[in-house]
């Protein structure tokens, strides 16, 4: 093997998924090809083209402005003969009559998950448009919810794929363990943040999430959580599966700004890609959005936090259901009580640098000026449970001590600003 061929290697292996046109490159340059030859056949800028030209170098034959790989070794770098190089429409029925099946026996849908089922050959195509688009041999794919088996078409697809789920069904994660025993199946709420073994593990995602801003932005931030490189890796992408109806255009434009908000790229549109049973509502379909992280991603990805309980559509976490608050005796609780009954069923640092944000603004709101160093302060001291230590050896001043000397209303503003911070214990959606 060359110096030049483990350049080309190394370049490769950076692009991750994106390396699929430039594996193309390779292939058209078994023949002698120009710089503006490489760029209408593959779509790629010139600077790119000329990045793998100058790795490539010592291998290449340059006659005038042509050049072609004279060296062995580049075939298994190089896209198949047999490969597109990218997504022309193909559809594969073969792929949606295998999915058939598996479909009809997966359990029903939940409706106060959002669950909304996408045909076969939806659900093929999906698959079909990530094995011509991106480059998977080897590659792990998360699916953030999975309700429609997305899972399973890419792995009957691209059969050397790492495939993970994240999904609070626990029904459909069982079934999936039954077709599909060699995905990684995780259960969580979206909600909560993410564990550790599940940062910085896939080379793209996919998710069709509940159809509201607060939802769609969850879903695609711990998506972009999940990626290796961390979220601003330029190289992955995330998949996106959204539609609205066509007389909701404000709806529609809520929730793509939600997902902007986190600073990443719409590569491509695909109108009306997905179909579905049901969800009338939106034209049963949905566009799907290629997501590209740019380097500001990760700074928004970290600044985001959940903003409301309610990302659902139906059910009692729905943007439409009233919130409980309003509709039972326990808005008349006092907050600080609601507070420590919350604090003490989650795990509190989780919150903690969302809430200084939340305690600064709910502080102003209620007349106070505090200064940022003593925001942090009060987090802590109402995080910290009695009698713990914070870092320097001390022991934590308790929580109720410091918000009982604020007044009445700055209080019940502390409290009330970390309760929503703080997912409810009872009223979620669980597994049906």
């Amino acid at each position: 093997m060359t110096q030049a061929r483990q350049q080309v290697q190394a370049h490769l292996d950076e692009l991750s998924v994106t390396s699929r046109r430039h594996r193309g490159v390779l292939r058209l340059l078994r023949e002698p090809a120009t710089i503006a030859d490489l760029v209408d056949a593959t779509a790629l800028s010139r600077r790119a083209i000329e990045t793998l030209l100058r790795l490539a170098g010592p291998d290449l034959d340059r006659v005038g402005d042509t050049y072609r790989l004279v060296a062995a070794g580049y075939d298994e770098l190089a896209l198949p003969d047999d490969a597109p190089l990218a997504w022309t429409g193909r559809e594969d029925p073969a792929l949606a009559d295998r999915l058939l099946p598996l479909i009809a026996a997966a359990p029903p849908p939940v409706k106060h998950l959002d669950h909304v089922p996408a045909t076969p050959a939806s659900v093929a195509r999906r698959a079909t448009w990530m094995a011509d688009e991106l480059w998977l041999p080897g590659a792990t794919v998360a699916f953030i919810g999975d309700h429609d088996l997305t899972s399973v078409a890419l792995a009957l697809a691209v059969p050397d794929v790492r495939v993970v789920v994240v999904d609070l069904d626990t029904r459909l994660l069982e079934y999936l363990r039954e077709v599909l025993p060699g995905a990684e199946l995780h259960h969580l709420d979206l909600r909560d943040p993410l564990p550790a073994p599940l940062v910085g593990v896939a080379d793209a995602f996919v998710t069709d999430p509940p159809y509201t801003p607060t939802g769609a932005a969850l879903f695609v931030a711990r998506g972009l959580t999940m990626l290796r490189g961390g979220p601003g890796a330029v190289h992955r992408r995330g998949l996106l599966a959204y539609g609205y109806g066509e007389q909701l255009p404000t709806l529609g434009l809520k929730v793509q700004r939600a997902v902007q908000d986190l600073e990443v790229v719409f590569e491509q549109v695909l109108p009306r890609f997905g179909r579905y049973v049901g969800a009338q509502a939106v034209g049963s379909a949905s566009d799907w959005y290629v997501l590209a992280p740019t380097p500001r991603t990760a700074r928004a990805v970290a600044r985001f936090t959940v903003p409301d309980e309610r990302i659902y559509t139906h059910g009692r976490q729905s943007l439409e259901a009233e919130p409980e608050s309003a509709a039972s005796p326990a808005a008349a609780a006092d907050p600080a009580d609601v507070l420590r009954a919350r604090l003490a069923e989650h795990e509190a640092s989780t919150v903690r640098a969302a809430a200084v944000t939340a305690l600064a603004k709910a502080l102003r709101a209620a007349g106070e000026r505090p200064s940022k160093a003593q925001v942090r302060d009060l987090v802590a001291g109402v995080l910290a449970p009695a009698g713990s230590t914070v870092p320097d050896g001390e022991t934590a001043p308790d929580g109720d001590e410091r918000l009982g000397a604020l007044d009445p209303a700055a209080r019940a503003a502390v409290a009330s600003a970390l309760v929503a911070l703080l997912p409810p214990s009872s009223g979620r959606p669980g597994p049906a």
